[in-house]
């Protein structure tokens, strides 16, 4: 039996609101798809040797002072000697060659005691070159550098900003004037969680050196580690970076998924491991009480430790801990009450830190019955009903 004409466009316009919903619904996801950024490679500036030219109004010309004309010889693959190229030779000039102005970082920020130079500081202010930043083990922060990238600095660290400049040239294609933006960070010890952007014109990749290690980022995701006595590590989430040996000069490719140990006593052993997957927590909010708030997550194959990280917060830029755990249990009680945000990582036998999972806890005082002063009855006096004496 047919449906009548009213059946009909009543449910045509059901399904016609369910297909908006779902559109509604996948929008996002889509544009999420859609939105992934893509490097630019940055096109030097270039000049066209003329009839008549000489080093003098050449280096004027591209910007450079005469002094670094062996810098701009050995760039193109010219003779270093103080000879003008022929006419019609085209010469390109590296970016950090030309003239700069400083740029200034953002501590968009802080979790704890951090400090700037010494000082105690909070979020907000902005960091120049020759800059150095100080965490505790129960503090941390996030800077933002002019080009968007984030570096968080993870507790127990010190990082130096040791290059944040601006290099004013003319893009190849366009012809206008852009700041082509140059940073590097000094890691002194401890450990960086960095988010660099891919669409920003830059000088030169983002450069972050440690006493032994060089690492160079093109758009990526990537954490690097480094204390006294013992091996860098370099864990890349997303993108690449190359990691060159400071000593050798040799340089390694690490892409997305991959880890390399760097210890400077055995150069020639640098290896690089496949990181190891996220470890299984489940997408549900775990209840705990205090004051035996003890969290336990499942073991990993081949993990050997833990990494647990918590944040206030669930994109975990306020982090207030970072620990290396042997065994799959955090005590969660010393944070205290409240809704807390844990990220898990599984760390391999070369001590390299895998993939992130997230999850959250919520940690709730003892009930009344417990935190209150009960009565003991054999010896007549009072303690807490859930630390009993």
């Amino acid at each position: 039996m047919s449906d009548s004409a009213p059946f009909r466009a009543i449910r045509r316009a059901r399904t016609a609101v369910l297909l908006g919903l779902c559109l509604g619904l996948l929008s996002p996801l889509i544009h999420a798809q859609r939105a992934e950024p893509i490097h630019h490679e940055v096109p030097p500036p270039s000049y066209t040797v003329q009839s008549g030219d000489t080093l003098a109004n050449i280096s004027q010309a591209m910007g450079v002072p005469v002094q670094e004309w062996a810098q701009v010889a050995s760039y193109n693959r010219l003779s270093r000697n103080l000879q003008v190229p022929a006419p019609g030779t085209v010469l390109r000039v590296p970016l950090q060659l030309l003239p700069h102005k400083p740029a200034t970082a953002l501590l968009i920020q802080t979790v704890g005691e951090v400090r700037v130079n010494g000082r105690i500081v909070e979020a907000g202010i902005r960091l120049r070159e020759s800059t150095r930043i100080q965490t505790r083990n129960d503090s941390s922060a996030v800077i933002e550098l002019d080009d968007g990238s984030r570096i968080q600095i993870m507790p127990r660290t010190v990082a130096d900003i040791v290059e944040n400049r601006h290099h004013p040239a003319p893009d190849a294609a366009s012809g206008r004037i852009v700041n082509w933006f140059a940073s590097k960070l000094r890691l002194v010890q401890g450990a960086l969680d960095s988010s660099i952007d891919l669409i920003a014109p830059r000088a030169k990749p983002l450069e972050v050196e440690t006493a032994d290690s060089l690492i160079g980022v093109r758009g990526t995701q990537f954490r690097v580690t480094s204390a006294q006595a013992q091996p860098d590590r370099i864990e890349v989430l997303r993108g690449a970076v190359s990691h060159t040996d400071r000593k050798s000069r040799t340089e390694i490719a690490l892409q997305a998924g991959e880890g390399l140990v760097m210890d400077a006593a055995q150069p020639e052993a640098r290896q690089v491991s496949r990181l190891l997957p996220a470890p299984q927590l489940g997408s549900q909010t775990t209840t705990l009480s205090l004051p035996h708030a003890i969290w336990s997550f499942p073991a990993q194959a081949d993990a050997h430790a833990y990494r647990v990280i918590v944040s206030r917060d669930p994109g975990f830029e306020t982090v207030v801990s970072s620990e290396l755990l042997q065994l799959p249990h955090k005590d969660m009680g010393s944070l205290g009450d409240g809704l807390w945000h844990v990220r898990v990582r599984s760390v391999d036998r070369h001590g390299l830190e895998g993939f992130d999972a997230d999850t959250s806890l919520l940690v709730q005082a003892a009930p009344l019955s417990l935190s209150r002063c009960m009565w003991r009855a054999a010896g007549n006096r009072y303690c807490n009903g859930a630390l009993c004496c």
